[in-house]
Protein backbone atom coordinates (compact mmCIF):
# COMPACT_ATOMS: atom_id res chain seq x y z
CA UNK A 1 0.00 0.00 0.00
CA UNK A 2 2.83 2.44 0.85
CA UNK A 3 4.70 1.70 -2.67
CA UNK A 4 1.33 2.55 -4.16
CA UNK A 5 1.10 5.92 -2.68
CA UNK A 6 4.87 6.67 -3.38
CA UNK A 7 4.56 5.86 -6.77
CA UNK A 8 1.35 8.13 -7.01
CA UNK A 9 3.05 11.06 -5.42
CA UNK A 10 5.92 10.37 -7.82
CA UNK A 11 3.58 10.49 -11.03
CA UNK A 12 2.05 13.68 -10.04
CA UNK A 13 5.21 15.23 -9.11
CA UNK A 14 6.20 14.43 -12.95
CA UNK A 15 2.96 15.78 -13.83
CA UNK A 16 3.54 18.50 -12.25
CA UNK A 17 6.50 19.18 -13.52
CA UNK A 18 5.87 19.16 -17.34
CA UNK A 19 3.45 21.15 -17.09
CA UNK A 20 5.24 24.12 -16.05
CA UNK A 21 7.95 23.65 -18.34
CA UNK A 22 5.36 23.54 -20.78
CA UNK A 23 4.05 27.36 -19.61
CA UNK A 24 7.35 28.45 -19.77
CA UNK A 25 7.71 27.41 -23.09
CA UNK A 26 4.76 29.06 -24.29
CA UNK A 27 5.72 32.15 -22.50
CA UNK A 28 8.18 35.18 -23.79
CA UNK A 29 9.73 37.04 -20.92
CA UNK A 30 10.74 40.66 -21.70
CA UNK A 31 12.65 43.36 -19.26
CA UNK A 32 9.31 45.48 -18.88
CA UNK A 33 6.39 43.00 -19.10
CA UNK A 34 5.15 39.81 -19.97
CA UNK A 35 3.67 39.01 -23.54
CA UNK A 36 1.34 36.40 -23.86
CA UNK A 37 1.60 34.46 -27.52
CA UNK A 38 -1.56 33.98 -29.39
CA UNK A 39 -2.22 30.25 -30.07
CA UNK A 40 -4.44 29.27 -32.80
CA UNK A 41 -6.66 26.44 -32.42
CA UNK A 42 -4.82 24.05 -34.48
CA UNK A 43 -1.73 24.18 -32.12
CA UNK A 44 -3.92 23.87 -29.05
CA UNK A 45 -5.18 20.59 -30.34
CA UNK A 46 -1.47 19.76 -31.11
CA UNK A 47 -0.56 20.78 -27.47
CA UNK A 48 -3.40 18.47 -26.11
CA UNK A 49 -2.16 15.59 -28.68
CA UNK A 50 1.63 15.93 -27.12
CA UNK A 51 0.51 16.04 -23.95
CA UNK A 52 -1.64 12.87 -23.50
CA UNK A 53 0.88 10.58 -25.75
CA UNK A 54 3.37 12.30 -23.13
CA UNK A 55 0.92 11.85 -20.51
CA UNK A 56 0.73 7.55 -21.76
CA UNK A 57 4.15 7.31 -22.03
CA UNK A 58 4.82 8.57 -18.58
CA UNK A 59 2.38 5.86 -17.11
CA UNK A 60 3.37 3.22 -19.00
CA UNK A 61 7.28 3.95 -18.04
CA UNK A 62 6.22 4.00 -14.37
CA UNK A 63 4.14 0.83 -14.43
CA UNK A 64 7.23 -0.69 -15.84
CA UNK A 65 9.52 0.76 -13.19
CA UNK A 66 7.01 -0.58 -10.62
CA UNK A 67 7.10 -4.21 -11.99
CA UNK A 68 10.95 -3.88 -12.07
CA UNK A 69 10.77 -3.08 -8.93
CA UNK A 70 8.95 -6.09 -7.91
CA UNK A 71 11.32 -8.49 -9.71
CA UNK A 72 14.25 -7.28 -8.10
CA UNK A 73 13.10 -7.03 -5.12
CA UNK A 74 12.39 -11.31 -5.73
CA UNK A 75 15.85 -12.08 -6.83
CA UNK A 76 17.84 -9.96 -4.56
CA UNK A 77 15.80 -11.62 -1.54
CA UNK A 78 14.86 -8.58 0.43
CA UNK A 79 11.22 -9.55 0.83
CA UNK A 80 9.63 -10.34 4.20
CA UNK A 81 11.26 -12.10 6.79
CA UNK A 82 8.49 -14.73 5.74
CA UNK A 83 9.68 -15.11 2.18
CA UNK A 84 13.40 -15.59 3.33
CA UNK A 85 13.07 -18.27 5.41
CA UNK A 86 10.87 -20.09 2.94
CA UNK A 87 13.60 -19.24 0.29
CA UNK A 88 16.41 -21.21 2.93
CA UNK A 89 13.89 -23.72 3.68
CA UNK A 90 13.90 -24.83 -0.24
CA UNK A 91 17.66 -24.76 -0.30
CA UNK A 92 17.94 -26.58 3.03
CA UNK A 93 15.65 -29.33 1.51
CA UNK A 94 17.33 -29.61 -1.27
CA UNK A 95 21.31 -29.66 0.24
CA UNK A 96 19.54 -32.93 1.98
CA UNK A 97 19.23 -34.98 -1.41
CA UNK A 98 22.90 -34.97 -1.78
CA UNK A 99 24.39 -38.45 -1.90
CA UNK A 100 27.90 -40.41 -1.41
CA UNK A 101 27.73 -43.00 -4.48
CA UNK A 102 29.63 -45.73 -3.55
CA UNK A 103 29.02 -48.19 -5.81
CA UNK A 104 30.36 -48.94 -9.62
CA UNK A 105 30.00 -50.68 -12.52
CA UNK A 106 31.84 -53.87 -10.84
CA UNK A 107 28.79 -53.88 -8.16
CA UNK A 108 26.38 -54.38 -11.02
CA UNK A 109 24.67 -57.55 -11.37
CA UNK A 110 25.98 -59.71 -13.84
CA UNK A 111 26.20 -58.45 -17.86
CA UNK A 112 24.41 -55.07 -18.50
CA UNK A 113 22.69 -54.66 -21.47
CA UNK A 114 24.12 -52.72 -25.14
CA UNK A 115 21.92 -49.44 -23.85
CA UNK A 116 23.17 -49.48 -20.64
CA UNK A 117 26.75 -49.93 -21.42
CA UNK A 118 26.87 -47.12 -23.81
CA UNK A 119 25.82 -44.64 -21.23
CA UNK A 120 28.95 -45.72 -19.41
CA UNK A 121 31.15 -45.39 -22.93
CA UNK A 122 29.46 -41.58 -23.97
CA UNK A 123 29.94 -40.27 -20.56
CA UNK A 124 33.51 -41.46 -19.88
CA UNK A 125 34.69 -40.49 -23.51
CA UNK A 126 32.81 -36.80 -22.82
CA UNK A 127 34.71 -36.62 -20.31
CA UNK A 128 38.02 -37.79 -21.76
CA UNK A 129 37.43 -35.15 -24.37
CA UNK A 130 36.62 -32.09 -22.00
CA UNK A 131 40.21 -33.29 -20.47
CA UNK A 132 42.06 -33.08 -23.40
CA UNK A 133 40.59 -30.00 -24.64
CA UNK A 134 38.38 -31.19 -27.52
CA UNK A 135 34.88 -30.10 -27.92
CA UNK A 136 32.61 -32.70 -26.92
CA UNK A 137 28.75 -33.61 -27.10
CA UNK A 138 26.55 -35.34 -24.33
CA UNK A 139 22.79 -36.23 -23.47
CA UNK A 140 21.47 -33.79 -21.57
CA UNK A 141 18.76 -36.15 -19.71
CA UNK A 142 18.31 -39.89 -19.37
CA UNK A 143 15.20 -41.30 -19.35
CA UNK A 144 15.56 -45.21 -17.39
CA UNK A 145 12.03 -46.77 -17.81
CA UNK A 146 11.78 -50.62 -16.16
CA UNK A 147 9.06 -52.33 -13.81
CA UNK A 148 9.78 -52.28 -10.19
CA UNK A 149 13.32 -53.70 -8.54
CA UNK A 150 15.13 -54.14 -12.15
CA UNK A 151 17.88 -51.87 -10.84
CA UNK A 152 17.23 -48.21 -12.34
CA UNK A 153 18.30 -46.27 -8.92
CA UNK A 154 20.99 -48.78 -8.55
CA UNK A 155 22.51 -48.11 -11.90
CA UNK A 156 22.37 -44.78 -11.94
CA UNK A 157 24.58 -44.96 -8.83
CA UNK A 158 27.02 -46.73 -10.14
CA UNK A 159 27.86 -44.79 -13.34
CA UNK A 160 28.43 -41.60 -11.03
CA UNK A 161 30.34 -43.46 -8.25
CA UNK A 162 32.26 -44.92 -11.52
CA UNK A 163 32.72 -41.54 -13.18
CA UNK A 164 33.51 -39.69 -9.48
CA UNK A 165 30.09 -37.62 -10.67
CA UNK A 166 28.72 -35.45 -7.90
CA UNK A 167 25.39 -37.17 -7.17
CA UNK A 168 21.88 -35.90 -6.01
CA UNK A 169 19.14 -37.91 -5.64
CA UNK A 170 15.46 -36.35 -5.59
CA UNK A 171 12.13 -38.25 -5.19
CA UNK A 172 10.10 -36.16 -7.61
CA UNK A 173 6.87 -37.25 -4.47
CA UNK A 174 9.00 -34.69 -2.33
CA UNK A 175 8.53 -32.07 -4.95
CA UNK A 176 4.95 -32.01 -5.03
CA UNK A 177 3.07 -30.87 -2.29
CA UNK A 178 -0.43 -29.61 -1.17
CA UNK A 179 0.31 -25.94 -1.16
CA UNK A 180 -0.47 -23.91 -4.08
CA UNK A 181 2.76 -22.26 -5.90
CA UNK A 182 5.00 -24.36 -3.23
CA UNK A 183 6.12 -27.28 -5.96
CA UNK A 184 7.18 -25.03 -8.67
CA UNK A 185 8.84 -22.25 -6.03
CA UNK A 186 10.85 -25.72 -5.07
CA UNK A 187 11.59 -26.92 -8.38
CA UNK A 188 13.87 -23.15 -8.97
CA UNK A 189 15.14 -22.64 -5.81
CA UNK A 190 16.60 -26.67 -5.67
CA UNK A 191 18.10 -25.91 -9.37
CA UNK A 192 19.69 -22.89 -8.07
CA UNK A 193 21.32 -25.03 -6.10
CA UNK A 194 22.03 -27.59 -8.13
CA UNK A 195 23.66 -25.30 -10.46
CA UNK A 196 25.93 -23.51 -7.88
CA UNK A 197 27.05 -27.33 -6.80
CA UNK A 198 27.47 -27.79 -9.89
CA UNK A 199 29.68 -25.42 -11.06
CA UNK A 200 31.78 -25.27 -7.75
CA UNK A 201 32.50 -28.56 -8.65
CA UNK A 202 33.67 -28.46 -12.02
CA UNK A 203 35.80 -25.67 -11.26
CA UNK A 204 38.52 -27.88 -9.22
CA UNK A 205 41.13 -28.97 -11.12
CA UNK A 206 40.50 -32.73 -10.50
CA UNK A 207 36.98 -32.53 -11.29
CA UNK A 208 37.39 -30.95 -15.14
CA UNK A 209 35.06 -32.38 -17.14
CA UNK A 210 33.10 -34.37 -14.96
CA UNK A 211 29.41 -33.86 -14.49
CA UNK A 212 26.54 -33.38 -11.63
CA UNK A 213 24.36 -35.90 -11.90
CA UNK A 214 20.60 -34.82 -10.69
CA UNK A 215 18.68 -37.99 -10.33
CA UNK A 216 14.89 -38.01 -10.09
CA UNK A 217 13.15 -40.85 -9.24
CA UNK A 218 9.74 -42.01 -9.92
CA UNK A 219 9.49 -38.81 -12.25
CA UNK A 220 6.06 -39.80 -13.53
CA UNK A 221 4.52 -38.19 -9.86
CA UNK A 222 5.52 -34.83 -11.21
CA UNK A 223 5.56 -35.16 -14.60
CA UNK A 224 2.30 -36.54 -15.78
CA UNK A 225 0.50 -35.89 -19.46
CA UNK A 226 -0.97 -32.60 -18.02
CA UNK A 227 -4.03 -33.71 -20.58
CA UNK A 228 -4.99 -36.12 -18.04
CA UNK A 229 -4.21 -33.85 -14.55
CA UNK A 230 -8.19 -32.94 -14.84
CA UNK A 231 -9.63 -30.16 -13.24
CA UNK A 232 -8.97 -27.92 -9.90
CA UNK A 233 -6.32 -26.77 -7.28
CA UNK A 234 -4.52 -29.88 -7.32
CA UNK A 235 -4.26 -30.55 -10.61
CA UNK A 236 -3.32 -26.95 -11.31
CA UNK A 237 -0.38 -27.03 -8.58
CA UNK A 238 0.79 -29.85 -10.63
CA UNK A 239 0.77 -28.88 -13.62
CA UNK A 240 2.84 -25.25 -12.65
CA UNK A 241 4.97 -27.50 -11.05
CA UNK A 242 5.73 -29.33 -14.34
CA UNK A 243 6.28 -26.25 -15.96
CA UNK A 244 8.47 -25.09 -13.64
CA UNK A 245 10.42 -28.45 -14.56
CA UNK A 246 10.58 -27.95 -18.11
CA UNK A 247 11.51 -24.22 -18.01
CA UNK A 248 14.51 -25.12 -15.65
CA UNK A 249 15.59 -28.21 -17.74
CA UNK A 250 16.19 -25.89 -20.88
CA UNK A 251 18.22 -24.07 -19.36
CA UNK A 252 21.53 -25.52 -21.36
CA UNK A 253 23.79 -22.87 -20.62
CA UNK A 254 23.06 -22.77 -17.11
CA UNK A 255 23.10 -26.70 -16.98
CA UNK A 256 26.10 -27.71 -18.47
CA UNK A 257 27.53 -29.35 -16.04
CA UNK A 258 24.31 -31.08 -15.00
CA UNK A 259 22.63 -34.78 -16.45
CA UNK A 260 19.49 -35.26 -15.27
CA UNK A 261 18.49 -39.07 -15.27
CA UNK A 262 14.87 -39.58 -14.51
CA UNK A 263 13.59 -42.99 -13.41
CA UNK A 264 10.20 -44.40 -14.16
CA UNK A 265 8.00 -47.82 -14.71
CA UNK A 266 4.67 -45.83 -16.17
CA UNK A 267 6.28 -44.47 -19.18
CA UNK A 268 2.83 -43.84 -20.72
CA UNK A 269 1.69 -41.65 -18.20
CA UNK A 270 4.64 -39.21 -18.94
CA UNK A 271 4.02 -35.56 -20.98
CA UNK A 272 5.16 -35.40 -24.43
CA UNK A 273 7.34 -32.07 -23.63
CA UNK A 274 8.79 -34.19 -21.27
CA UNK A 275 10.03 -36.98 -23.24
CA UNK A 276 11.46 -34.77 -26.46
CA UNK A 277 15.07 -34.38 -27.51
CA UNK A 278 16.27 -31.99 -25.32
CA UNK A 279 15.28 -32.60 -22.23
CA UNK A 280 15.39 -36.35 -22.29
CA UNK A 281 17.40 -37.18 -25.17
CA UNK A 282 18.00 -41.31 -24.47
CA UNK A 283 15.85 -43.81 -23.14
CA UNK A 284 16.79 -46.94 -21.48
CA UNK A 285 14.65 -50.16 -20.96
CA UNK A 286 15.55 -52.71 -17.83
CA UNK A 287 14.22 -56.03 -18.49
CA UNK A 288 13.66 -58.52 -15.72
CA UNK A 289 17.15 -59.76 -14.48
CA UNK A 290 18.41 -62.76 -16.13
CA UNK A 291 18.79 -65.75 -14.55
CA UNK A 292 23.04 -64.84 -14.33
CA UNK A 293 22.11 -61.79 -12.21
CA UNK A 294 19.45 -63.59 -9.98
CA UNK A 295 22.12 -66.09 -8.66
CA UNK A 296 24.46 -63.35 -8.59
CA UNK A 297 21.96 -61.37 -6.19
CA UNK A 298 21.14 -64.86 -4.34
CA UNK A 299 25.28 -65.37 -3.88
CA UNK A 300 25.24 -61.87 -1.76
CA UNK A 301 22.05 -62.21 0.11
CA UNK A 302 22.31 -65.75 0.91
CA UNK A 303 25.10 -64.85 4.30
CA UNK A 304 22.96 -62.72 5.71
CA UNK A 305 19.91 -65.42 6.54
CA UNK A 306 21.57 -68.44 9.25
CA UNK A 307 19.45 -71.60 7.56
CA UNK A 308 20.03 -69.97 4.11
CA UNK A 309 24.23 -71.18 3.96
CA UNK A 310 24.57 -73.14 0.17
CA UNK A 311 21.46 -71.56 -0.98
CA UNK A 312 23.08 -71.28 -4.48
CA UNK A 313 23.93 -75.36 -4.71
CA UNK A 314 20.44 -76.32 -2.93
CA UNK A 315 18.33 -74.30 -5.40
CA UNK A 316 20.09 -75.48 -8.47
CA UNK A 317 19.43 -78.94 -7.91
CA UNK A 318 17.51 -80.12 -11.10
CA UNK A 319 13.64 -80.95 -10.97
CA UNK A 320 12.88 -83.63 -13.34
CA UNK A 321 11.97 -81.74 -16.52
CA UNK A 322 15.40 -80.38 -16.21
CA UNK A 323 14.76 -77.09 -15.00
CA UNK A 324 16.39 -75.77 -11.17
CA UNK A 325 14.30 -73.42 -8.75
CA UNK A 326 16.11 -70.20 -10.49
CA UNK A 327 14.59 -70.75 -14.04
CA UNK A 328 11.21 -70.64 -12.20
CA UNK A 329 12.49 -67.28 -11.09
CA UNK A 330 13.39 -66.49 -14.73
CA UNK A 331 9.94 -67.75 -15.78
CA UNK A 332 8.26 -65.55 -13.45
CA UNK A 333 10.09 -62.56 -13.95
CA UNK A 334 11.23 -61.94 -10.55
CA UNK A 335 13.44 -58.53 -10.20
CA UNK A 336 15.90 -58.58 -7.55
CA UNK A 337 13.54 -57.99 -4.35
CA UNK A 338 11.76 -61.12 -4.94
CA UNK A 339 15.02 -62.98 -4.12
CA UNK A 340 15.04 -61.60 -0.85
CA UNK A 341 11.80 -63.02 -0.19
CA UNK A 342 12.32 -65.80 -1.47
CA UNK A 343 15.61 -66.33 0.57
CA UNK A 344 13.67 -65.01 3.78
CA UNK A 345 10.68 -67.05 3.22
CA UNK A 346 12.63 -70.53 2.75
CA UNK A 347 14.52 -69.45 6.49
CA UNK A 348 11.09 -69.22 8.14
CA UNK A 349 10.06 -72.63 6.67
CA UNK A 350 13.20 -74.08 7.79
CA UNK A 351 13.04 -72.57 11.18
CA UNK A 352 9.45 -74.01 11.70
CA UNK A 353 10.84 -77.65 10.92
CA UNK A 354 13.37 -76.85 13.34
CA UNK A 355 16.42 -77.34 10.89
CA UNK A 356 19.47 -76.00 10.80
CA UNK A 357 19.48 -75.27 7.06
CA UNK A 358 16.66 -74.96 4.09
CA UNK A 359 16.05 -77.91 2.13
CA UNK A 360 15.24 -77.79 -1.60
CA UNK A 361 11.23 -78.10 -0.38
CA UNK A 362 11.61 -75.13 1.40
CA UNK A 363 13.18 -73.18 -1.41
CA UNK A 364 10.08 -74.13 -3.11
CA UNK A 365 7.46 -72.96 -1.23
CA UNK A 366 9.41 -69.94 -0.65
CA UNK A 367 9.10 -69.40 -4.69
CA UNK A 368 5.16 -70.56 -4.59
CA UNK A 369 5.03 -67.47 -1.30
CA UNK A 370 6.40 -64.92 -3.89
CA UNK A 371 4.40 -66.13 -7.19
CA UNK A 372 1.28 -65.27 -5.21
CA UNK A 373 2.77 -62.26 -3.05
CA UNK A 374 3.66 -60.87 -7.14
CA UNK A 375 0.50 -61.84 -8.83
CA UNK A 376 -2.26 -61.84 -5.85
CA UNK A 377 -5.66 -61.58 -5.61
CA UNK A 378 -5.90 -57.46 -5.45
CA UNK A 379 -9.17 -58.07 -4.58
CA UNK A 380 -8.16 -59.97 -0.93
CA UNK A 381 -5.12 -57.60 -1.09
CA UNK A 382 -2.91 -60.41 0.99
CA UNK A 383 -1.49 -63.85 -0.56
CA UNK A 384 -2.95 -67.07 0.42
CA UNK A 385 -1.28 -69.18 3.25
CA UNK A 386 -0.22 -72.85 2.40
CA UNK A 387 -2.88 -74.60 4.15
CA UNK A 388 -5.51 -72.62 2.85
CA UNK A 389 -4.18 -73.91 -0.94
CA UNK A 390 -4.22 -77.00 0.01
CA UNK A 391 -7.83 -76.86 1.01
CA UNK A 392 -8.40 -75.00 -2.38
CA UNK A 393 -6.07 -77.94 -4.55
CA UNK A 394 -8.73 -80.99 -2.84
CA UNK A 395 -11.89 -79.10 -4.02
CA UNK A 396 -10.43 -78.77 -7.67
CA UNK A 397 -9.87 -82.42 -7.78
CA UNK A 398 -13.49 -82.66 -6.88
CA UNK A 399 -14.60 -80.46 -9.61
CA UNK A 400 -12.43 -80.76 -12.24
CA UNK A 401 -12.58 -84.80 -12.45
CA UNK A 402 -14.19 -84.45 -16.11
CA UNK A 403 -11.20 -82.41 -17.87
CA UNK A 404 -8.27 -83.66 -18.67
CA UNK A 405 -4.92 -83.96 -16.89
CA UNK A 406 -3.23 -81.19 -18.64
CA UNK A 407 -6.32 -78.78 -18.52
CA UNK A 408 -6.47 -79.60 -14.94
CA UNK A 409 -2.69 -79.06 -14.07
CA UNK A 410 -3.32 -76.06 -16.25
CA UNK A 411 -6.16 -74.52 -14.44
CA UNK A 412 -4.69 -75.96 -10.61
CA UNK A 413 -1.58 -73.56 -11.07
CA UNK A 414 -3.41 -70.39 -12.28
CA UNK A 415 -6.43 -70.77 -9.87
CA UNK A 416 -2.97 -71.25 -7.27
CA UNK A 417 -1.42 -68.26 -8.51
CA UNK A 418 -4.10 -66.07 -7.92
CA UNK A 419 -5.18 -67.22 -4.21
CA UNK A 420 -8.29 -68.14 -4.94
CA UNK A 421 -10.97 -69.30 -1.61
CA UNK A 422 -13.13 -72.63 -1.85
CA UNK A 423 -16.33 -70.62 -2.06
CA UNK A 424 -14.62 -68.89 -5.16
CA UNK A 425 -14.11 -72.13 -6.99
CA UNK A 426 -17.83 -73.60 -5.63
CA UNK A 427 -19.72 -70.53 -7.00
CA UNK A 428 -17.35 -70.35 -10.38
Amino acid sequence: MRINKLFTLILGVLFSTIHCYDMRARTHITNEEHVTEKVSIDELQQLVKDHSLLMNSLYRTTLQLREDFYNQKMVLSNGTKQDREKQQGYVERAKLTKRDPKLTKANLMGPISDDQQDIFDDLQEYTEDIQAGRHAERPRGILLVGSPGTGKSYFTEAFAGENGYLFFKQDASDINTGFAGDGAAYVKASFNYYRQEADKHATQPKNEGKLTIVFIDEVDAVARCRGDMGEGSASTNTRATLNQLLVEMDEYEKNKNILFVFATNREGDLDPAFKRPGRADRTVYFKPPTKEQLIKKATELAPGYRRCDGAIQVMEKKQKNGSDLFDIMVNHKFTFPYVKVVLARANCYARRAKLSKAQWEHYKEAIEYAVIKKTGDERRGYPRERSELVQDLAVISQIKNNLPTEDEKTAIAHLKTIGCTNSFLINE
